[in-house]
């Protein structure tokens, strides 16, 4: 027989402190196995002997290897945990993955929030798409349409990286409407001097697009900035038919250089279409044109003369 130490003994009787356990020496352990926890699975996730009945994991309700009480999307697998505008919920569950809202009210009800719903006080709209550029190269769906192939992915933004005198045009393959609103982020990284094509440098959208089958420009509606070799840019208001362009409607905005960021939301209906863009000052310029040829096509960017960052493209489709 072998004793507990006498500090121990104290809080007892000698008779409790002691075991007959065939030379080995342990708390309850009788042959000197390992100690097993007497409410086993009770420690709380806390690493220790738990034989009988192993912790178990937290739970993850979409199986994407988050835990659900740290997984900002805990109802749609996201394991990668993209949150484009930083609100703590996960892109592929925000109501406005690029605009903050917390709380994703959605006063209307049609599930896309009302910092960034097109039409907040009538239901009907919904986010036909969204691209965060969080990868390391294009998402199938998205292809060019004219020009070079110098479009690339990284640090989770889109890069058109060639200021070289040329148009081009990349767009979503995936999703064709007639109707449809899109919010962009334009950064402009690269407004060369001189006077390539009449001293215009545009960097913008395209909706209603259809490409080529001859290497043409394609037709569609262009809606975005121009920049003359003053540096000053214009709402603009135009369409691409048999690879040439007619523009209608000119706004001034104001000087844009590189480095300048704007955010640019089109909307391209059958009958009309608008821009408005946020210059870095915060101030809008809205115009508005009526263009009878609209129909369905795609939605995209497109460069002339300047290259440019995207860090996202969100479109909005609306239903009647």
């Amino acid at each position: 027989m072998k004793c507990l130490p006498a500090l121990v003994l104290a809080l007892g009787s000698a008779a409790a402190g002691c075991q007959f356990d065939g030379g080995g020496v342990g708390i309850g352990a009788g042959d000197d196995q390992p100690a097993v926890d007497a409410r086993p699975g009770d420690d709380g996730g806390l690493p220790g002997p738990d034989a009988l009945q192993p912790d178990a994991a937290p739970p993850d309700g979409d199986h994407d290897g988050v835990p659900d009480a740290t997984d900002n999307c805990p109802a749609v697998g996201n394991a990668t945990q993209d949150d484009e505008d930083g609100d703590g919920v996960g892109d592929v569950c925000d109501n406005c993955p690029h605009v903050g809202n917390a709380d994703q009210a959605s006063a209307d009800g049609d599930g896309v929030g009302d910092v960034c719903d097109p039409d907040p006080a009538t239901g009907g709209d919904t986010i036909a798409f969204f691209d965060g550029f969080n990868g390391t190269s294009l998402a199938d769906g998205w292809l060019v349409g004219s020009g070079d192939s110098t479009w690339s992915v990284s640090g989770g933004a889109l890069h058109q990286t060639s200021a070289a005198p040329g148009q081009r045009i990349l767009y979503w393959n995936s999703l064709t409407a007639a109707d449809v609103t899109i919010d962009v982020e334009i950064k402009f990284a690269d407004i060369p001097p001189g006077a390539p094509q009449d001293d215009t440098r545009t960097a913008g959208v395209v909706a209603s697009y259809v490409a080529s089958d001859t290497g043409g420009a394609g037709r569609g509606v262009i809606i975005g900035d121009y920049v003359n070799s003053l540096a000053a840019a214009w709402t603009m208001l135009g369409s691409v038919a048999n690879g040439g362009l007619t523009y209608s409607n000119w706004g001034y905005l104001n000087d844009a250089l590189s480095e300048d960021t704007y955010q640019l939301r089109a909307h391209v209906a059958p009958g009309t279409q608008y821009s408005i863009v946020t210059e870095p000052s915060g101030d809008g310029t809205k115009v508005d044109d009526t263009q009878a040829d609209i129909a369905a096509g795609h939605v995209g960017l497109r460069t002339l003369n300047v290259a440019i960052d995207v860090p996202y493209v969100v479109v909005f489709g609306h239903e009647p």
